[in-house]
């Protein structure tokens, strides 16, 4: 008997399968089963509990195929299983074997199996997988020596085959969808799949790990965290008024303040081992963490507040409910993001109102001097009554003139074949290409003079917006460029949590984006490189009707500078070689531009025009520069053009102003 209980050559004990992280092939007794049931994905899966001579706890296996059919035809308890090539894995913390492509099985039924071992030749009945290997005649007797662990009078019902010897009709697994909840939709006494972000962690006690998370909504049965008081947040001294405490005292109360979403959207939760020492040793403030069959309940200290709980399982003790989420372009993480980058904007629209309306009655409090507040107050009246009297006709001439302009554009437009002139030297320069083809090819004056988007409201409401967010194509060069340093092209940029959102970096309406372009050592340690820089392009034709040479200035940036100059940003100051490099590959760009503009020593004419001067941007660069652009043309290329929009604050309100942007062109 000793000789027939040998595990078959080519087989590995279950004793020794925790220890391996291989493909390999094992054989087991079949203690526990569960029928077929859909995976979370779009494979079936069975799960089976197997046991040889050499454990006394089962190892659990999991196997997935596309069609149930392809599953191992196991009855249930009793049967013996067969299975080679499949890889030893760690699932939610805990070892198992998981089925792969080359896996194969064989199955034994339970009653089919003799109780005692027969003499002579050996061969039981079996199943297979399609392709599986022929079972030898002591893969037969450990089969049944495998049977004999089982006391057959605890055997279950074994289940029923269809009439091919297929396993029953999978029973559908529950959706973890809808398992998974947000936090506003939480309840008492109720287990749920929570993706949030950690806020605070509170340390190891004895075995247990407390930590607060959130996912940016809100739930009436949880504390509410209320902002600090404004007096002792200004002070920076917390219930201190007058400084009685020490200074580290204070340090200390300082350090408790809260620092995570304000109202009722953190919930706290108690981990218990295996889970507490995992948190302990992954997980961290700011990570964003998945809690699996998190237990909600009131807590118990007082009562009022829903908390959450992850105890052992009890089943699996070694099983971790908790995972990190490090993929921040995950799903789960970018809704997450979205609904905290939608409260910082509430926060501080909010802070922003409330210190307007502190600021309000000092600004003009009835004891301070006329003089202070008639230059605010009183201009409004000077202004709509100039408009009545004097201005009036000098008014009605400028918009005579603006009249007289688009006429004359109508006529250009109408007349651009006989009127547009080719500059001498326009032929394209083979060093730079541009996609989308297909795309209309515009002139410059067109673009820049483009008329607003007249539609109507859904309350038939009819109004013009300032721009149409067109793409085009344009046949230009390149006459200025800024910052007038190329070192000053690569610019550093705080590396935010908010850059995997697809809105989040071109969220250039708000001024006070969390995307800063500027770095903050002090917020975080992660710094990027990015180009940014600005052009001043000029169209390669010439309208006949004035005789000017029409600009437009182009901003380039992150992925569309990438795409044109074909390198990575750096600190072009620290590294002299990637500066040359940069400068090889603007010469096919503008050719000899740099050389001119560094020889002329003029003031750019792409700066920011100041406030106080009503002038047209578009204008001014145009009049600078064909000042400060001396010499030869450089060379003409097409490049792509996206018209946007950006709201910029003039005085006290914001206004949208009208920019373009190149795209889709690169330098070969």
């Amino acid at each position: 008997m000793e000789a027939e209980a040998k595990i078959p050559p080519g087989f590995v004990s279950l004793q020794e399968v925790p220890h391996r992280t291989d493909v390999i092939s094992i054989m087991g007794l079949v203690e526990d089963y569960l029928p077929p049931t859909k995976s979370g994905g779009s494979d079936y899966m069975s799960k089976m509990e197997l046991r040889d001579p050499t454990i006394v706890i089962s190892f659990p296996v999991k196997y997935f195929r596309p069609l149930a059919a392809q599953l191992p035809c196991v009855q249930g308890p009793g049967d013996v299983v067969m299975i080679h090539d499949i890889k030893i894995a760690e699932w939610r913390g805990v070892k198992c074997a998981l089925s792969c492509r080359q896996t194969e099985w064989t199955v034994f039924h339970a009653a089919s199996i003799p109780q005692e071992q027969p003499k002579g030749k050996v061969e039981l009945p079996y199943r297979e997988s399609k392709g599986a290997r022929r079972p030898t005649p002591m893969d037969f007797r450990y089969a049944i020596h495998l049977s004999s662990l089982m006391d057959r009078d605890r055997l279950v019902k074994m289940v029923e085959l269809g009439p091919n010897g297929t396993p029953p009709e999978p029973v559908p697994a529950p959706d973890p969808k809808k398992k998974a909840a947000l936090i506003k939709d939480i309840e008492d006494f109720r287990f749920y799949n929570i993706t949030a972000q950690v806020v605070k962690t509170f340390g190891s006690k004895g075995g247990i790990y407390e930590l607060d998370v959130t996912d940016y909504t809100a739930n009436k049965q949880l504390y509410n965290h209320e902002r600090p008081d404004e007096e002792a947040e200004a002070v920076g001294r917390d219930g201190d008024e007058f400084a009685y405490l020490p200074r580290s005292r204070r340090k200390q109360r300082a350090a408790w303040q809260w620092t995570g979403p304000l109202g009722k959207m953190t919930l706290h939760v108690t981990l218990f081992e295996p889970h507490a020492s995992y948190a302990q040793e992954k997980v961290k403030e700011g990570d964003f963490i998945l809690l699996r069959n998190l237990h909600v309940r009131f807590g118990r200290k007082n009562g009022q507040f829903l908390e959450g709980v992850l105890h052992t399982d009890k089943r699996y003790s070694d099983l971790i409910d908790i995972e990190v989420l490090e993929d921040r372009s995950d799903d789960r993480v970018k809704e997450v993001l979205k609904r905290k980058l939608e409260y910082r904007k509430k926060q501080k629209k909010r802070l922003r109102g409330t210190l307007d309306v502190a600021e309000t009655p000092q600004k003009r409090p009835r004891s301070k001097e006329p003089g202070e507040v008639e230059p605010e107050l009183p201009q409004p009246k000077r202004e709509a009554n100039s408009k009545k009297k004097g201005n009036k006709p000098k008014e009605t001439k400028e918009e005579a003139k603006k009249v007289e302009e688009a006429r004359k554009q109508e006529i250009t437009k109408e007349e651009a074949p006989a009127s547009i002139k080719v500059m001498r030297g326009s032929e394209l320069t083979r060093n730079v290409r541009c996609t989308h083809p297909a795309m209309r090819t515009l002139p410059v004056a067109e673009i820049i003079n483009g008329k607003g988007h007249e539609t109507t409201s859904p309350g038939g409401v009819a109004y013009t917006l300032p721009f149409h967010n067109i793409c085009c194509r344009a046949r230009v060069r390149v006459v200025d460029f800024y910052p007038p340093n190329l070192a000053d092209f690569a610019v550093p940029c705080r590396v935010s949590e908010y850059d995997v959102l697809s809105d989040a970096g071109n969220d250039s309406n708000d001024s006070d984006s969390e995307a800063s372009s500027s770095p903050a050592p002090d917020e975080t340690g992660s710094i990027r490189w990015e180009w940014r820089f600005c052009l001043l392009l000029e169209d390669a034709q010439i309208n006949a009707s004035n005789g000017n040479h029409s600009r437009i200035k182009v901003f380039v940036s992150q992925n569309d500078a990438d795409y044109l100059l074909g390198l990575e940003a750096e600190d072009l100051r620290k590294n002299p070689r990637a500066l040359a490099e940069l400068t090889e590959r603007l010469f096919l760009l503008w050719g000899e531009l740099a050389e001119r503009k560094a020889a002329s020593n003029t003031r750019t004419a792409l700066q920011e025009v100041p406030p106080n001067k009503k002038r047209n941007a578009a204008a001014l660069s145009a009049k600078q520069g064909k000042e400060n652009t001396p010499g030869p043309a450089g060379p003409v290329f097409e490049c792509c053009l996206k018209e946007y929009g950006v709201r910029v604050r003039r005085g006290k309100e914001f206004v949208w102003e009208r920019r373009y942007q190149m795209f889709g062109t690169t330098i070969i």
